[in-house]
């Protein structure tokens, strides 16, 4: 039986990209590294973020602690578009890929940006 995924929405997220990427890095280092259903959307001013349903817990205590509004109870991903739907596990994986790339681009820039200034 697949895992259930669970949904956060952040709201009012965005406002400072470099600041919501690097919450989003210290979530993706200190928990979700290792959670192979995890994945995020920006979506306007607020972000969706998705995590395995055994890590809830330990995302809801890293948004709280870096005062991220959202909602305390998650709710269950259910692909709202239809053929996404469809093939949702596939595409859960291809978002997931997705999003670590970003996570490891995220880092070799801030890197550079660090060394360079």
């Amino acid at each position: 039986m697949k895992n259930r995924i669970m949904e956060f929405n952040l709201e009012d997220f965005n406002g400072d990209m470099r600041g919501a990427f690097g919450i989003l890095f210290r979530i993706y280092k200190n928990s979700l590294c290792i959670d192979p259903d995890w994945h995020f959307f920006y979506e306007g001013n607020y972000t969706i973020l998705r995590c395995g349903e055994e890590w809830v817990d330990a995302v809801r205590t890293l948004l709280a602690k870096n005062r991220v509004s959202f909602q305390w109870e998650p709710k269950e991903w259910k692909e709202p578009w239809e053929l996404t739907a469809e093939l949702q596990d596939q595409f859960g994986s291809v978002f997931h890929s997705l999003s670590v790339l970003v996570m490891e681009l995220f880092q070799l820039k801030t890197l550079k940006w660090k060394v360079m200034n």
